[in-house]
């Protein structure tokens, strides 16, 4: 296996590791800085920032526990061979250091 490929791709993963991060922070201050001065949208040269609200719902007990039901069937498909699977193939890459990631 050739070592300086899984090292570039280790080092891209470090570097994307720290550029969300930073995406992350920044993001927050401009989200902050948004609905201080209660702008939805933005527009630049480069692209248009638009602070959006998402709906979200919690549903009653009734709904909880068929939900719990469906997933209890679910599982038991699986074991008794009647639900379907497919496998796919794909790469994992984990850092051998304690680094924070």
């Amino acid at each position: 296996m050739n070592k300086e490929k899984l090292l570039l791709y280790a080092d891209i993963r470090d570097q994307m590791n720290s550029l969300q991060k930073q995406e992350a922070e920044v993001k927050a201050e401009i989200e902050q800085e948004m609905e201080s001065e209660e702008v939805d949208k933005v527009e630049t040269s480069f692209g248009s920032f638009s602070h959006l609200t998402r709906t979200t719902y919690e549903y009653s007990d009734k709904v909880k526990e068929i939900d719990v039901e469906l997933k209890q069937e679910k599982r038991r498909e699986e074991k008794s061979g009647k639900a379907t699977s497919t496998k796919k193939k794909y790469l994992r890459f984990v850092f051998n250091n304690a680094k924070d990631n």
